[in-house]
């Protein structure tokens, strides 16, 4: 399994992690385009793919399942948003 963490200072963290979770949970459908993720391989992710899309937040913390990949989204501090990515090989 893969994996990689990463922390993003902003005066906004909880703002942002919603408004990711947000857009992933539209699917594009607001923006009207096509999901554009590419699970491994390269491959755009198939329409029947990103309807399997599983995503939950709150506030604070934020799960994104794409079927291939999980994305832990946590605000943990005021001007931090940590970020942890796992997928198998």
């Amino acid at each position: 399994m893969y994996s990689a963490e990463a922390e993003i200072r902003t005066d906004r963290a909880s703002r942002y992690l919603v408004q990711l979770c947000k857009h992933f949970s539209n699917r594009g459908s607001a923006l009207r385009h096509r999901p554009r993720l590419h699970a491994g391989g390269g491959r755009p992710v198939t329409e029947a793919e990103a309807a399997l899309m599983q995503v939950q937040w709150s506030e604070t913390r934020g799960e994104v399942d794409f079927g291939w990949a999980l994305c832990s989204l946590q605000a943990c501090r005021p001007r931090t948003t940590a970020t942890r990515s796992r997928t198998a090989p």
